[in-house]
């Protein structure tokens, strides 16, 4: 089915800007932590 195939991928798409996400606030959390 192409819509589920669609879908699928589109959720793989949200799954990778989370993970992007995450790793840009653990780095800024770092950087806060060590200018403190």
């Amino acid at each position: 089915n192409k819509q589920e195939a669609r879908s699928e991928e589109e959720a793989r798409g949200i799954k990778d800007y989370f993970k992007k996400l995450l790793q840009k606030a653990i780095v800024i959390q770092c950087r806060r932590n060590i200018s403190v």
